[in-house]
């Protein structure tokens, strides 16, 4: 029986069931659902998996809630464990961080990043080949600075250095776009992406997660 992949959303306001509800319907595989930010670990403990994917989230990993050192710890000892794990946004950052790495603000004034980006793999990994290029949905206000050691810089863009990262020996992949974003979300958070800039985005986006899955 296949493992169920575990969706960990990180939402502090409203969750991102919508994003949850987009890849069930597109990928043909079991999903669960869990948001430790708001109701804690339990069921993400009780979880039988082995792949996961860590949502974004309004807080920063600065903030060192115990929710999140709780989560990082956690996702840590699992990606050691040889559990899969892509980390998206807040979740990209998170890992980044509980690896050895650093994050910071990208402006005084906090102000978030928000539209689409499109950007190169630099290696080769399972996953990805150098010089293959996405575009997803972005809405953050931090990003990684500080690469983790044993982590390979997988993309960059002209806005973003570290946009990917992927590490050498172990099952992990993040991205700090938005590769699972739903039409709601981007309506949301994002709100001044053209259509056109929209459906390329998602198609890719979907096209990272599908590759993570059959990782």
């Amino acid at each position: 029986m296949t493992k169920p992949i575990a969706i960990i959303d990180c939402s502090i306001q409203t969750p991102a069931h919508q994003c949850f509800n987009r890849l069930v319907d597109y990928f043909d595989m079991p999903f669960t659902y869990h948001l430790p930010s708001l109701y804690g670990m339990e069921s993400l403990k009780k979880c039988d998996f082995n792949k996961a994917i860590i949502l974004g989230s309004l807080s920063n990993v600065e903030d060192r809630l115990p929710w999140q050192i709780e989560l990082a710890d956690f996702s840590y000892e699992k990606i050691k464990e040889g559990h899969a794990f892509l980390g998206i946004c807040f979740g990209h950052q998170l890992m980044a961080d509980r690896f050895g790495g650093q994050v910071s603000s990208i402006s005084d004034n906090n102000l978030p990043q928000n539209g689409t980006r499109q950007f190169e793999i630099l290696s080769d990994t399972p996953l990805f080949q150098k010089g293959e290029s996405f575009k997803t949905v972005i809405t953050h206000s931090y990003e990684v600075t500080v690469l983790p050691k044993d982590f390979i810089h997988l993309a960059t863009s002209k806005s973003c250095h570290y946009e990917a990262l992927a590490h050498k020996a172990l099952p992990y992949y993040s991205f700090q776009g938005h590769p699972e974003a739903s039409m709601a979300f981007i309506q949301r958070q994002v709100k001044i992406i053209k259509e056109q800039e929209i459906l390329k985005a998602q198609e890719d986006g979907l096209e990272i997660i599908r590759r993570f899955i059959e990782l």
